[in-house]
């Protein structure tokens, strides 16, 4: 009977042992499979930290961009008062701060602090010469182009206000393209035509301001969400 229960002994030691190599295969064989999952999990998700910080940059970016060209448009072509100076001051302490928007608004700032006639005074003196025209310039957001494959990583509501700024700003671009048009007119055409094209051209100077703003204000707003 000793001899039977040491027997049993040792074939149940030796089932144990079997038992824990054929889980530790087990194992091995599971941790082969999962391993690649887990790692490409990681990197999705490294990956699609770099497309938010990328996307969100390039619009912080564009927003002050915008903001200066804005100012620059409004100030030459169109109406300056206290109201659109209130405008730019929120706008600007909710920009990123570096030297170059720390120094603008610093700038609108005093100019807001100003008495009544010394504030008419300043804006008097940022408006264009009759006939000056711009020099304008188009603004793209080449990161997002790039990344439009890959915009499922962003909720409904952000796509869509992506895509909006993003049409915002084309038709910013397309306003551009008349500008330089007109703007060129002034130097082919004589007399009452060289007036029309001067007129046309500031027209779009001042579109420009708006447009500007408005792309401007809803990047504020996509950015906040």
């Amino acid at each position: 009977a000793s001899q039977c229960m040491s027997s049993a002994m040792g074939y149940g030691f030796q089932g144990q042992g079997q038992s824990e190599s054929v889980g530790a295969i087990f194992l091995g064989w599971l941790l082969g499979v999962l391993s690649p999952l887990i790692v490409d999990r990681i990197r999705n998700r490294y990956q699609e930290d770099e497309i938010r910080d990328g996307v969100y940059s390039e619009l912080r970016e564009l927003r002050f961009t915008l903001l200066v060209a804005a100012y620059g448009f409004q100030s030459e072509f169109g109406k300056l008062d206290r109201s659109y100076y209130q405008w730019l001051i929120a706008n600007l302490e909710t920009c990123d701060i570096n030297a170059e928007s720390a120094k603008m608004l610093e700038v609108v700032k005093n100019i807001a602090a100003k008495d009544d006639s010394t504030f008419a005074l300043l804006v008097g003196e940022m408006r264009a010469k009759p006939g000056v025209g711009l020099n304008v310039r188009k603004y793209r957001m080449p990161y997002f182009d790039s990344k439009v494959g890959s915009l499922g990583i962003f909720d409904e509501r952000k796509i869509a206000a992506m895509l909006d700024v993003r049409a915002q700003l084309e038709m910013f671009n397309e306003i551009v393209d008349d500008a330089r048009m007109y703007h060129r007119m002034t130097y082919e055409l004589a007399g009452i035509n060289h007036q029309q094209a001067v007129k046309s051209a500031n027209s779009c100077y001042v579109d420009l301001a708006s447009r500007a703003r408005e792309i401007v204000n809803r990047a504020g707003l996509l950015l906040a969400i």
